[in-house]
């Protein structure tokens, strides 16, 4: 099996308006729902390089956000849907951005060890938690800031984190001396961790359910660490059942707000595209590069 940095995978993968499904020869990846669960923010490849755009959550109503030459990815909308998070390299070296949900206002986040990747929003919208580390070292940290850029702190190693919905913990990746990455669990008062997935399977780039019973976890443990699949767990590591049983990468997972259904990204067709399940793994759908059906 493969022992990677949570990141690498993401790294080894890293204004326009229809009212038909996005569709697009280029690649739709890395999706999150606002709040309200009407509407999709992910990346997506534009001549070689990648930008962040909205639609829809049936697939339709595409608008791009941003237009910058050093590639945007991994967005995220704040839990009160005002901003959305991003990563950008337009002033050199990855970073996290912040934006208005219109894609105006857009403003550069403090720097952590270095390169930046992941971000993801505290429940009342007033922190910012990402990874960051410096390249060829082999380690990520975990720092937390204010939204507004204050308060810089450096929390733990580790890799894309995500919020419990109480905002007590934070669940991320990382991965032991000589061993395979796993899911830990931070402690936001105590900075206490805990290792919740087993030692014996690679797992990483997870989401946590609005409910707080379940996380989505992706896994190439049934793949000889060749393929990836969604896994759901109890935050204990207890109680898990894989739920998409695809031969190419499905991957990262996320939920809807009302915890109901998984938006994720699949390799299935050949390219990285969006799609959309129910939370036993049924009722699959692509969301993304549908057949066209009268586009301009």
């Amino acid at each position: 099996m493969r022992k990677l940095l949570c990141g690498s995978f993401l790294l080894l993968t890293l204004a326009c308006t229809s009212a038909s499904p996005a569709t697009s020869s280029d690649r739709s990846r890395y999706g999150s729902w606002s709040p309200d669960g009407s509407r999709i923010v992910f990346e997506r490849e534009v001549d070689g390089d990648f930008e962040v755009f909205t639609m829809s959550s049936d697939g339709t109503d595409l608008l791009r956000l941003t237009h910058s030459p050093g590639g945007d990815g991994l967005p995220r909308y704040s839990p009160d849907g005002r901003h959305i998070s991003f990563n950008s390299a337009r002033d050199g070296e990855r970073r996290i951005f912040v934006m208005d949900v219109n894609g105006k206002g857009v403003r550069a986040l403090p720097r952590g060890a270095g390169f930046a990747d992941g971000s993801a929003w505290s429940p009342d919208s007033k922190y910012v938690v990402f990874d960051s580390g410096i390249r060829g070292s082999g380690v990520r940290e975990l720092y937390r800031v204010r939204a507004d850029g204050s308060e810089l702190q450096r929390l733990v190693q580790g890799d894309h984190a995500v919020y419990s919905p109480d905002g007590s913990q934070l669940a991320y990746c990382d991965g032991e001396p000589g061993g395979y990455l796993g899911i830990y669990r931070l402690d936001l008062e105590t900075l206490a961790t805990e290792r919740i997935s087993r030692k014996s399977d690679p797992d990483f780039l997870l989401d946590w359910s609005p409910s707080g019973d379940l996380l989505a976890v992706c896994s190439s443990r049934d793949h000889g660490g060749e393929a990836m699949d969604i896994y759901l767990m109890k935050p204990d590591g207890t109680d898990q059942r894989r739920i998409t049983m695809g031969e190419k990468d499905d991957c990262p997972p996320s939920f809807s707000p009302d915890g109901k259904k998984i938006l994720f990204t699949s390799w299935r067709t050949g390219r990285e595209e969006l799609f959309l399940m129910d939370l036993d793994g049924s009722n699959q759908m692509q969301l993304t590069n549908q057949p066209p059906r009268g586009l301009p």
